[in-house]
């Protein structure tokens, strides 16, 4: 009986060693402060997004405050499923999302806003 005791106790002890550095990691992967960025949005001809590129981490939170200063604009990055909706003037839109994949992929206004909106286009690297 004895023996069953200490093997027990051995046991619980070995869980709780080995527990706590895979909980920590687990807890830190899940509770990431999202990367918080702010992307203007201006008609091409006044200058287009504000970042033409946008890196980001593989598995990090990312939070986009989407901020148009003329007119209704769209975004969406097609590959990765995110769309916006409509950015109204001085109404930001957040999206947020987590990048599963590395790789590049482009992001769009998703409404005609001038007669230069195909060439309203930046980049999302994922690292």
């Amino acid at each position: 009986m004895r023996r069953l005791q200490e093997l027990i106790a051995a046991l619980l002890i070995a869980a709780f060693v080995i527990g706590i550095p895979v909980g920590a990691t687990v807890a830190k992967s899940a509770f990431k402060e999202p990367q918080t960025i702010d992307l203007i949005i201006r008609q091409y001809e006044a200058g287009g997004y504000s970042r033409k590129t946008i890196r980001v981490k593989e598995g990090q939170p990312v939070r986009l405050r989407l901020i148009s200063e003329d007119v209704t604009h769209g975004f969406i990055i097609g590959e990765l499923g995110i769309d916006a909706g409509f950015i109204k003037p001085g109404k930001p839109v957040i999206v947020e999302f987590t990048p599963d994949r590395k790789g590049e992929f482009s992001y769009v206004c998703s409404v005609v806003c001038s007669p230069a909106h195909p060439k309203l286009r930046g980049k999302l690297i994922v690292e």
